[in-house]
């Protein structure tokens, strides 16, 4: 490699790692590829059109060629609103009153095969037509891997050909699986597989939903390292109360104005036949319940600092703050006075990389809680 492009290299690399365009560095690494400017992929301010309209592909929920995570507890009906979700795209007609834009979609089951094939047939004897949803269950998935999102890519163009409809959605159940044999705490794996994500989506347009469970602690929203929700676009919790209806709530939207937003819905039991031992055989389908109205303003929930700890270890500032408001209710400035006095009184850690802070417990304030847990454990 000569020096020139040596140079080329290590200042795009700062121009990327600092959001600056490349453009300005060009003269002074190397005069000969001046000519090449014009074809640099960067639009100027005072030429950037306007649009009233949005880009949302089932509307105020999730937008096309973007990401989201579905995520809640085992048996709470996910993979049923997914499915149910999937169907509408599918078809292009109204998900629970929100419009749908129409386009091909990819159900990626890695777990219960038999009975998502059962949900299937529960759509069609709904007189769902669904023949421009497909599910796949491939033998070998690790969304780490390159040959993964090659694969993706491909079952996309082949759908395309075949059934003469772009897809536009991509459901993958789930992402522990997934990963296989990865570790979804671990930043390096998940950073694997959210590379590849984006590479799907730059590759195929469609937007990526993983589904995904909560963590032990349920308040504390879904298990995993934290850069998943950090990329997210779209988060939605679902929750089931005790008479066993299931609410999916937006906890996070970045390009849409519905966050706090909630959907209820029943998993309505379909009677599929009985098998060769004469037991019943049923799978369900969505039902929504508009029957309820919520007051979706964010209440204001007593807080006292020592409870942000709860929400660590967070990358950066932004997302503890955006985590705390969905917690606790309280705004930036709350925040800002408890970092204030957590650090005064050596609670927390803070290690600033490139622009952003990260925050940790501090080894004293994890010494304390590991004391603690030996106390309530006997030890």
């Amino acid at each position: 490699m000569e020096i020139a492009d040596q140079v080329d290299e290590m200042l795009s690399s700062i121009a990327q790692r600092e959001g600056l365009t490349e453009s300005r560095f060009y003269n002074v690494s190397n005069k000969k590829r001046k000519g090449e400017l014009d074809a640099l992929p960067y639009i100027t301010g005072d030429k950037l059109t306007f649009t009233l309209e949005t880009n949302d592909l089932v509307e105020g929920l999730i937008t096309e060629g973007g990401f989201s995570v579905l995520y809640g507890a085992s048996n709470v009906g996910k993979s049923f609103l997914a499915l149910e979700l999937g169907t509408c795209v599918a078809e292009g007609k109204l998900f629970n009153d929100l419009e749908c834009e129409q386009g091909g979609v990819l159900y990626i089951a890695l777990e219960g095969i038999h009975g998502m094939k059962c949900r299937f047939e529960a759509l069609r004897r709904r007189g769902e037509k669904i023949d421009k949803l497909a599910l796949i269950s491939p033998k070998r998935f690790n969304l780490m891997n390159e040959e993964t999102y090659t694969d993706i890519v491909k079952w996309c163009k082949i759908f395309e050909e075949t059934e003469g409809l772009p897809v536009k959605l991509i459901i993958i159940d789930t992402l522990a699986r997934s990963m296989a044999g990865g570790d979804e705490n671990a930043g390096k794996d998940v950073g694997d597989v959210l590379t590849n994500i984006n590479k799907i989506q730059y590759e195929t347009n469609a937007h990526i939903m993983l589904i995904h469970h909560s963590g032990k602690d349920a308040s504390k929203g879904a298990r995993g390292h934290s850069s998943i929700r950090a990329a997210t676009d779209t988060e939605i919790e679902i929750t089931q109360d005790k008479q066993r209806q299931s609410k999916a709530e937006i906890k996070k939207q970045r390009d849409l104005d519905s966050k706090g937003n909630k959907i209820r819905y029943n998993l309505e039991v379909v009677h599929l036949g009985e098998n060769k031992r004469g037991k019943s055989v049923t799978s369900c389908v969505v039902e929504f319940d508009n029957s309820t109205v919520e007051d979706t303003t964010p209440k204001q929930k007593d807080f006292k600092s020592d409870d942000l700890l709860d929400l660590l270890p967070v990358e950066s500032r932004q997302e503890l703050i955006d985590t705390a408001e969905i917690q606790f209710g309280i705004k930036q400035t709350k925040v800002t006075d408890a970092l204030k006095y957590l650090s005064k009184h050596d609670k927390i850690k803070t290690e600033k990389v490139g622009q952003k802070t990260s925050y940790d417990l501090s080894a004293s304030e994890k010494l304390r809680r590991n004391q603690e847990g030996d106390l309530l454990d006997g030890t």
